[in-house]
């Protein structure tokens, strides 16, 4: 069973949004930096309201049919092998971490995730 950030327990005030899937998908991070997004067609992101040194969190899950195509617009710069190879296998998750510099994203993308776990930890006194 895969589970996603949104299992997190209580997450920070304007944490995270769930992004409903267009085409393009336009990430507005005003308020959000982390962002959600199940991908049931093909599609475009794009980030708006971005400022200069801001850290952002992209996790994209394939819906059941996957096999669909996810692009980002010329702005995105990747780092390691220079593009982003989404996993397109139904259900794959996605995450791509982004850092806004000047006038472009900076981009790491992490393929072949197939749990997310968070950790509590309790101190007693």
């Amino acid at each position: 069973m895969a589970i996603s950030i949104l299992d997190s327990p209580n997450p920070p005030p304007n944490y995270m949004s769930v992004a409903i899937f267009a085409n393009p998908l336009i990430l507005d991070v005003s308020d959000w930096t982390v962002f959600y997004c199940v991908i049931t067609g093909d599609t475009e992101i794009q980030m708006t309201n971005t400022r200069t040194g801001g850290t952002y969190l992209i996790e994209l899950i394939m819906d059941d049919t996957g096999g669909h195509t996810v692009s980002f617009d010329s702005s995105f710069r990747w780092l390691l092998d220079g593009s982003a190879s989404i996993d397109t296998t139904a259900g794959a998750i996605n995450l791509i971490t982004v850092v806004k510099l000047y006038d472009e994203y900076l981009a790491y993308h992490i393929t072949g995730v197939t749990e997310i776990t968070t950790t509590t930890t309790t101190t007693t006194t």
